[in-house]
This record gives C-alpha cells, sequence and structure tokens, in this order.
C-alpha cells in the first residue's frame, strides 16, 4: 500500500511523506467525523 501511494503521487509530480499506520478503528472515526460535519453543513440547504 504505502508503495502504491508514492508512486500514485509521483506520477502527478507531489512528493509525499508516509509516517505510520493507523488501526481501521481510527479511520473509521474520522470517516465519521467527517460525515457529521458535512451534515452539519448541508443537511438543512434545501429543507
Amino acid at each position: 500500500m504505502e508503495h502504491f501511494f508514492h508512486i500514485y503521487k509521483d506520477l502527478e509530480g507531489k512528493r509525499v511523506e508516509i509516517i505510520g499506520w493507523e488501526k481501521s478503528e481510527v479511520a473509521a472515526n474520522v470517516i465519521n467525523e467527517s460525515i457529521a460535519r458535512y451534515q452539519e453543513k448541508f443537511h438543512q440547504v434545501g429543507t
């Protein structure tokens, strides 16, 4: 996975530094927090 991100960004002319990985629970929390922020900002549009 790390190799993929290095190559993917190289194709865009960008450099990345991968400093580690977190557990899937951390990713799930980030996703859920992002969904909540989206809903707070856009959910009331059109209601």
